[in-house]
This record gives C-alpha cells, sequence and structure tokens, in this order.
C-alpha cells in the first residue's frame, strides 16, 4: 500500500465567500460518501479528506489516498473521476471552487504527491 496526498487551493470567490465554506464541506463530503465506493473498485484503496487554512488564510482541501504499491495513482485516479458518475460528480463539485490560478492552470488532481518514505 502506497499512501499520497493532494492539497487542492480552493477560490473564496467561487465558493462564495467565507461563510460558504461549511456548506461546500457538508457537500463535499455527501458527494465523497456516494464516490467512495466506486473509487475502492477503480483502485483506490482509502480516502480521507480535510479542510485547513493556509498562512495566506486561503482555504484548502487536503485528500490523503493510498494505492496498491503498484498502482500509478494519477492514472487510476485520473481514470476514476472519468469513468464513474458519481467520481464525476464529485470531482466537479471540487473542480468549481478549485483556485486554478494557484494550481498553475492544472486540473485539481495532477498535483497528487506520494508520501516520502522516511529512512529508519
Amino acid at each position: 500500500r502506497r499512501r499520497y496526498a493532494i492539497a487542492v487551493p480552493l477560490s473564496l470567490p467561487s465558493l462564495g465567500g467565507e461563510q460558504a465554506l461549511p456548506a461546500f464541506r457538508a457537500s463535499h463530503h455527501r458527494l465523497l460518501g456516494s464516490a467512495r465506493r466506486e473509487l475502492r473498485e477503480r483502485g483506490v484503496l482509502d480516502v480521507h479528506t480535510f479542510f485547513s487554512v493556509a498562512l495566506s488564510g486561503m482555504p484548502m482541501l487536503l485528500l490523503g489516498l493510498s494505492f496498491r504499491d503498484d498502482a500509478d495513482a494519477q492514472a487510476e485516479l485520473q481514470a476514476a473521476l472519468e469513468q464513474s458518475r458519481p467520481c464525476v460528480e464529485w470531482s466537479q463539485h471540487i473542480s468549481a471552487v478549485h483556485d486554478r490560478a494557484r494550481s498553475r492552470g492544472q486540473p485539481w488532481w495532477a498535483a497528487i504527491t506520494p508520501e516520502q518514505q522516511s529512512e529508519e
């Protein structure tokens, strides 16, 4: 099992301001609940999310995902997000508030990064 993370910068104007963050968070968790089974069937072993506010004051969605050791994590995640209706809806929900400028124009899932293995 290999773990990955994605930090998704969120756009306050797209969210509708700070006051809209709780509603977005609730709808995100609802949509992720529907997508979670589909993600598992397509190779994502585990998904955890939480919200944070960066030092700049901008909100971030942080995702932790686990894949098989031999998986091409980005390719499997991208395929799941394109092939399953619940996953498409979940991805579109994130994309609607994703601050693409802070991600250099890349889709939110393209920032997937493997966990650094510590040397013991």
